[in-house]
């Protein structure tokens, strides 16, 4: 068995086993006891045994890899991945590496590189599957054991890899593939083998595909004579002259007139002539005809009963059953029904007569303690609708409670809201002014950029409108070169054309008892072929007839067995009913007497939690009552208080008198002392200021003496700040230099043809720009471009006069300070 095969007999062993059904061995000695190589055997088995082991394990390390590479494998290959799986984590330092690799290469490349780039991948186990796997193994076995194991077979497994992916995807660039090649390499000393993999990671490009237009004669057009033009000139008839003669006046006074002699002709027509109106007997009577209307609808109504539910009454079905026409696949189904019934009766009876021993014992006693376990579960129910209601009481009790308390945290929640809110206001405020000083400094130092940035946008337009007009009069030389090749291959055809016209005579003739000749077996002619076909024709009308005769016979069969089949329907339909009815009254007498027992348990189960809530409120009451009796009693006990209260108030009124003259005379002793300290602030005040004038005049003085001592200490570290602003520049432009030369590189490996075209066309620019404006020019030009050292030189120096305001201020202000400390 190939190595292929041997990996889906192992699919299909784990696939097709049912815990449920069967055991492990048995199924693994049932699926393996054809095979004649026990090693075969042997090793099924134990990729079984092991993925049913570890199906867990497995089941997670699946999971992880169809979400990590979702677009690059189907769930339908997690049986395939579950035993690859196992054998690399668990098996694979006692497998040969030769076994391994035919096994790997036995499968598809595409799904074994995506399994072998994540499972030999220990950052990535660490990272998406450890923490799963922990879960259920110790953590020193998944590092030592299963990780650490990956990590030590990875050398011996880097030919693998390499091969795997160099069929999947044409090369050789995975780091985990590099990376193992040199741990491969490292420990046996061949640098070779690093270099040819160095080799094969480098992808090499083909040339991209130039298209070319198809070289098709263009046809010439045809010359389309000028269509004849068609006259649509329509003639009208002209109007009748007798249409003048009339005005409307004239035609409205005809019409007045017709009618007059009208209406005078037909009232002629009934006052002398034949026709007279109708002489009804219903003028000549005197009765209303309104009354006799409505004494004919009341005898009416006294003859109808229109108050009746129904005109009729409804038929008894029951008694008279109507006859229903079944199909022929209803009878056949009640049929099959019939005698399957009538099997298990004789089933029933053959157990009977060989055990002799009836289940209708058994049944009887099951109903009996299913009726008893249905009493015993509506006391059951009783019973916990009884502490259901008295726990509602309770909830509702406690709801109330909750509901006080939520009240108040929800109010001193509101207080600290709002306390937080003000902080966040007054953050906020501080955060929004800080931003705007940061953004005017942001934007003072970007102006200068943006001038320097628009000079070499202009100069990088210039040399692009020079490329770009090099570019379109190298296309337009192209286009004249391909239109002239184009010419010359139209003449070319048109002449093969006109030799193509040339009739050439080929006529040969036609037998229909001659065969073609082309050498085929069983080669015949048309005559035969006809004659074939008529022989044909009528074996299949013979056959025809001969099924048709079959059918007929077949549906007359059918027909018999129906029939038979309706009247064992019928007799067994009419038993069945007379049994029927015998259960649905004995099962009606059965219901009468639970709903019974229900009515009694349920009433008996009312009166129990009628009998606890009234209890329960029984003691409620004594509790209230005894605390409205402690409420009476502290009452009593206040009102006492009360009186001694009114005679303590007596008391505290003459204190409060004596108070007040109190307070008077301590108001007007303030005053007096009050005053006299006013006067010798006052003369304070005037000593304070005249120390703080001379302070003044003395500071500024001293001031003026250490203030070349100040400069010098400035311009120093201003020399200093400069230098490190220099050195942090230039280290920032050398490293600016180096990336621009590193992505050019890049991009002259990714398209190398591009970056040829792009040379060529600035260098051509270049020698169009130095002949109109020199080399000197140039050199001047990008040297402005760039900031100098004294451009750095002159910024520093501006900074450093900054700082040393800024210092200046901060003196000053520290002055102030100590001048108002003096005066408090």
């Amino acid at each position: 068995m190939k190595y292929g095969e041997l990996i889906e007999a192992c699919i299909d062993i784990i696939k097709s086993f049912n815990p449920i059904v069967t055991t492990l061995d048995s199924h693994a000695d049932d699926f393996t006891k054809n095979m004649e190589n026990a090693f075969e055997k042997v090793f099924i088995k134990q990729v079984f045994y092991g993925c049913v082991r570890y199906q867990e394990f497995l089941k997670l390390f699946n999971q992880v890899l169809f979400k990590i590479h979702s677009s690059s494998t189907n769930r339908n290959d997690a049986t395939l991945y579950s035993i690859f799986s196992y054998l690399t984590l668990f098996r694979l330092e006692e497998l040969q590496i030769d076994d391994y690799k035919k096994i790997v290469y036995s499968q598809d490349a595409v799904k074994m590189h995506v399994f072998l780039q994540f499972i030999f991948n220990a950052e990535a186990l660490r990272e998406h599957v450890r923490d799963d796997w922990i879960q259920l193994y110790d953590y020193t076995y998944i590092d030592d054991k299963i990780i650490g194991g990956v990590e030590r077979m990875l050398p011996n497994v880097a030919d693998v890899l390499a091969t795997i992916e160099k069929k999947a995807t044409g090369h050789i660039a995975s780091s985990l593939t590099q990376s193992s090649f040199s741990i491969a390499a490292a420990k046996s000393g061949d640098e070779t083998m690093a270099k040819t993999i160095l080799e094969d990671s480098i992808v090499k490009k083909k040339a991209p595909t130039q298209p070319k237009p198809f070289k098709l004669t263009k046809p010439k057009p045809k010359v389309i004579e000028e269509p004849e033009a068609i006259k649509r000139e329509t003639k009208a008839i002209p109007l009748p002259k007798h249409i003048f003669k009339k005005s409307l006046a004239d035609i409205e006074k005809e019409k007045q007139e017709r009618r007059k002699n009208q209406i005078e002709r037909v009232r002629k027509d009934y006052e002398k002539g034949k026709v007279q109106p109708f002489k009804l007997k219903t003028k000549e009577t005197n009765y209303d005809i309104e009354k006799v209307k409505e004494k004919f609808q009341e005898e009416d109504n006294k003859k109808y009963q229109f108050d009746k539910k129904h005109a009729r009454k409804l038929p008894d079905f029951n008694k008279n059953e109507p006859e229903i026409k079944p199909t022929a696949a209803a009878i056949l189904r009640e049929g099959h029904q019939l005698t399957k019934k009538r099997q298990e009766e004789e089933k029933i009876l053959k157990d009977f007569e060989m055990n002799m021993r009836d289940a209708s014992e058994f049944d009887r006693w099951s109903k009996e303690m299913a009726e008893k376990e249905e009493v015993e579960r509506l006391e059951h129910m009783q019973k916990k609708k009884i502490e259901m209601e008295l726990a509602r009481h309770e909830a509702i009790e406690v709801k109330k409670q909750k509901h006080k308390e939520n009240q108040f945290n929800a109010a001193k929640m509101k207080v600290e809201a709002d306390m937080r809110e003000d902080q966040r206001h007054h953050e906020k405020v501080i955060d929004q002014e800080n931003k705007k000083e940061l953004i005017s400094m942001i934007h003072d130092q970007r102006v200068v950029a943006g001038d320097e940035k628009e000079k070499i946008v202009q100069k990088n337009k210039e040399i692009r409108d020079q490329v770009h007009e090099e570019i379109s009069e190298a296309l337009a030389k192209r286009r004249a070169e391909e239109e002239a090749e184009l010419r010359k291959r139209e003449e070319l055809i048109r002449q093969i054309r006109q030799l193509e016209k040339i009739p050439i005579v080929r006529t040969q003739g036609f037998d229909p008892t001659e065969t073609a000749g082309h050498g085929v077996l069983n080669e015949m002619s048309i005559a035969e072929l006809r004659e074939r076909l008529e022989y044909e024709k009528i074996r299949r009308e013979a056959e025809t007839e001969e099924r048709r005769k079959q059918n007929l016979q077949g549906k007359a069969e059918k027909e018999d067995m129906l029939k038979d089949t309706s009247d064992q329907i019928l007799i067994a339909r009419s038993e069945l009913r007379n049994q029927k009815d015998k259960e649905r009254e004995e099962k009606k007498r059965k219901k009468e007497e639970l709903e019974r027992k229900r009515q009694e348990e349920r009433e008996r189960g009312l009166r129990e939690a009628h009998r606890r809530i009234a209890e329960k409120k029984r003691i409620k009451k004594e509790e209230d009552d005894r605390l409205a009796a402690e409420l009476r009693k502290i009452k009593l006990q206040r009102e006492y208080l009360n009186a001694k209260k009114m005679q303590m108030e007596k008391k505290v009124k003459k204190d409060l008198e004596a108070g007040l003259e109190r307070q008077e005379r301590d108001k007007r002793n303030a005053k007096l002392l009050e005053e006299y300290k006013r006067t010798q602030v006052k003369v304070k005040d005037m000593q304070v200021n005249a120390r703080n004038n001379k302070t003044k005049v003395q500071g500024k003085l001293d001031y003026d003496k250490g203030y070349k001592e100040r400069l010098e200490t400035r311009k120093m570290e201003n020399e200093i700040l400069h230098k490190e602003v220099l050195g942090y520049k230039n280290t920032k432009y050398a490293k600016q230099k180096i990336q621009e030369e590193t992505l050019k590189t890049k991009q002259h490996k990714m398209n190398p043809f591009k970056d040829k075209i792009n040379k060529q066309s600035i260098d051509n620019a270049t020698k169009i720009q130095r002949r109109k404006q020199g080399v000197t020019t140039t050199f001047h030009a990008t040297k402005e471009m760039a900031p100098s050292e004294e451009d750095f030189d002159q910024m520093d120096e501006d900074t450093g006069g900054l700082l040393a305001m800024e210092d200046e201020g901060n003196e000053q202000e520290d002055q102030v300070n100590k001048m108002m400390e003096m005066e408090a």
